[in-house]
C-alpha cells in the first residue's frame, strides 16, 4: 500500500508550485509564439484556412511549439531547483 500513496510535501523540499508554475508559462509562450509562426507565414490565418494543408501544419506548428516551451519551462524549473537546493546546503 506504501507505493499507492502521495508523497509527503510538507517536508519543505517540494518545488510543486515553481515546476507547474515554470510549465504553464512555457505552455501560454509555447502558444503565442505558435500564433506568431502562424500569422507570419501562413497567408490569410485569421480569416479561414481554406486549404486542408494549411489547418495541418497550424496543429503541427502549435503542438511542437507548446512542447518545445513547456519541456524548457520544466527544466528551468529544475535547474532553479538544483540552484536553491545547493544554496541551502551550503547554509
Amino acid at each position: 500500500m506504501d507505493k499507492l500513496s502521495l508523497s509527503n510535501y510538507s517536508s519543505g523540499n517540494s518545488f510543486s508550485a515553481l515546476k507547474g508554475g515554470a510549465l504553464l508559462i512555457g505552455l501560454e509562450l509555447g502558444l503565442l509564439i505558435g500564433f506568431i509562426i502562424c500569422m507570419n507565414h501562413i497567408p490569410d490565418y485569421l480569416e479561414t484556412i481554406k486549404n486542408w494543408e494549411y489547418s495541418q501544419v497550424t496543429g503541427i506548428i502549435y503542438g511542437s511549439s507548446i512542447l518545445i516551451f513547456g519541456g524548457l519551462g520544466l527544466i528551468l524549473a529544475f535547474i532553479i531547483e538544483v540552484k536553491l537546493r545547493n544554496f541551502r546546503s551550503k547554509e
